[in-house]
């Protein structure tokens, strides 16, 4: 899913939104029923509570929809929301962030049909958008009902309301500092561009792809290329999420390629030679001749022939939300799947994993027949008041080159997370991460050092050697090692604000500082622009999988950014 670029203030030059049909905005967004206020106020548009409990559900969820779709394309400033844009609820890629009344950046929503159907296992809506966005027609009236002292719920109008409980103050956070270690792996490397111009593509093959900087990328949002058979074939693949293609680059060449996805197509179109569609694909892996698709915004998982080009449907039907929306036929096996990972077998089968963010779970499928299981998962319903969740928004997936560990990157709780995969139960282990609350307490946000006070802020790609991982840190823009043994984090590069120093990558607190600009050069100077993607190959790796490498240092890290629009790299040293 395309997010926005959360409160930035520099002007960005896209290309033109490509053209598509949307769904007229229900006529109760100018004028929410008195259900919509109630439902507002008492379900604090928290799209994950379960409907039974929530009065008047259809105006209510009709009004919300509307306003949803109103704020699409929604960038604010640090103390407005600005609303734009036009109606996309059913396009499955609306998006909209805004700003707290204290001043803090607020949670960054995706809303579509699904946030307003009865399908509530898709839902990942903001948990109050009116508190986001006030400027909502829903929300609008949901104030103006509150001031004129009327009762939603139906009784005597002419009595007043009982006021509204006062939320306790919050006190701010002390004994936290900023802390940063460098990665010394990574110490003496620099950062540079191996393909891409740095301006965003148009969406044509012919224009886009190419070799160096004569090539273009919109949104990186997945890599792969840390499979042992990539040791020697110089090749990353990648995801460019807004023009819905998978692509290819060779590292060594420089040349890139586009191996699924049509000019200026969205779609679930099998196929080979290239002649094949995708819808908003978040992530990629590869393992043996495959490449293995998270096609989000279909809800499906795809797999694609790296020599022939040719795609299929592994584990389908593909049903976007805007299908579904209108009576589409079929049920997607997934929610928005948005991480992946694979892993060739000595006996040449193939195990994939998916986090499917919206239900919650990590899955595996067989990658040849495509039948699948779940693996990890929230507690079900009945229980879940004694057990909590253990998911929230999984997203980052990687699996250790030995194939023997799975490594998760939670967004929503802002932790890391390991899966066992050599025991049946695959029992998950925290890795690394104190879940700060987003209440506008915290001093700071970017913490390196121990495990369990190491912080991150919305973690998503992951990629990961037998010994550690790194984390593309999105709202921190930094990448990040983590060691699988103790968990501790360390700095690679990026995550410096202006007045931080070129010796100091991290943030100047809390609200963090979204005007970064995506810099190559020196690890300590090299900054990093919300990024989401990495691939990473070691000559230990290699050497233990019996796998000859053509690496020209120990250590080669290969990193995308959603706003850099190009694919760079950082080589290291064996420890």
């Amino acid at each position: 899913v395309g997010l926005p670029q959360h409160s930035r203030t520099h002007a960005r030059t896209h290309p033109p939104t490509r053209a598509r049909t949307f769904p007229p905005p229900p006529a109760a967004v100018h004028e929410a029923p008195p259900s919509a206020s109630l439902f507002l106020r008492s379900a604090r548009v928290n799209c994950q509570s379960r409907r039974a409990d929530m009065p008047a559900r259809g105006g209510a969820l009709a009004a919300l929809a509307a306003g949803c779709a109103l704020a699409a394309g929604v960038r604010s400033a640090r103390a407005t929301c600005i609303v734009e844009g036009q109606p996309i609820c059913g396009q499955g890629n609306g998006n909209f962030a805004g700003t707290l009344p204290n001043g803090n950046e607020a949670q960054t929503c995706f809303c579509d049909a699904n946030c307003f159907s009865e399908d509530g296992a898709l839902n990942d809506c903001c948990p109050d958008v009116c508190e986001v966005c006030p400027e909502l027609e829903p929300c609008k009236a949901l104030a103006e009902a509150d001031e004129s002292g009327g009762d939603e719920s139906g009784g005597d109008a002419g009595e007043p309301s009982a006021p509204a409980p006062t939320k306790p103050e919050i006190p701010p956070e002390t004994g936290k500092n900023r802390t940063v270690v460098q990665d010394p792996r990574f110490a003496a490397g620099v950062v540079t561009t191996v393909a891409g111009s740095g301006e965003p593509a148009i969406g044509l093959i012919k224009e886009d792809d190419g070799i160096g900087n004569g090539t273009a990328f919109l949104s990186l949002r997945g890599m792969a290329g840390s499979a042992p058979e990539d040791c020697a074939s110089d090749l990353v693949f990648l995801v460019d999420q807004k023009l819905s293609k998978v692509r290819q680059v060779n590292t060594k060449t420089t040349f890139v390629s586009t191996l699924g996805g049509l000019d200026d197509q969205a779609g679930s179109k099998d196929g080979c030679n290239g002649n094949s569609t995708f819808n908003s694909p978040h992530a990629v892996a590869d393992a043996g001749d495959f490449l293995f698709i998270a096609d989000t915004a279909n809800n499906c998982l795809r797999r694609v022939h790296k020599e022939w080009e040719c795609s299929i449907t592994l584990v389908g039907p593909c049903v976007p939300a805007e299908a579904k929306a209108v009576g589409g036929s079929g049920k997607a096996p997934f929610g928005k799947p948005r991480g992946v990972a694979a892993h060739q077998n000595e006996d040449g089968s193939i195990d994939v994993y998916l986090a499917d963010e919206g239900f919650k779970r990590i899955v595996k499928v067989n990658g040849e027949t495509g039948e699948w299981t779940t693996i990890s998962e929230n507690p079900k319903e009945e229980v879940d008041l004694i057990n909590p969740n253990i998911w929230k928004l999984p997203r980052g997936l990687a699996i250790t080159p030995d194939g023997t560990k799975l490594v998760v990157a939670d967004d929503g709780f802002k932790q890391i997370f390991t899966i066992d995969l050599t025991k049946e139960d695959y029992p998950r282990t925290l890795l690394a991460g104190d879940p700060w609350n987003e209440n506008g307490s915290v001093s700071v946000t970017y913490i390196d050092g121990p495990a369990m006070q190491a912080r991150f802020f919305r973690p998503r790609g992951v990629c990961t050697t037998n010994t550690f991982a790194v984390v593309a840190d999105y709202m921190n823009n930094a990448y990040r090692s983590v060691d699988l043994a103790t968990g501790e984090v360390k700095t690679i590069f990026g995550g410096a604000s202006g007045s931080d120093g070129a010796n100091d990558p991290s943030l100047e607190g809390f609200p963090p500082d979204y005007n970064t600009v995506a810099a190559d050069g020196p690890v300590a100077e090299a900054t990093a622009d919300n990024p989401t993607a990495c691939a990473i190959i070691t000559k230990n790796d290699c050497a233990a999988a019996g796998v000859n490498d053509t690496l020209t240092s120990d250590i080669v890290l290969y990193v995308g950014d959603d706003f850099s629009h190009r694919l760079r790299m950082v080589e290291g040293t064996a420890a």
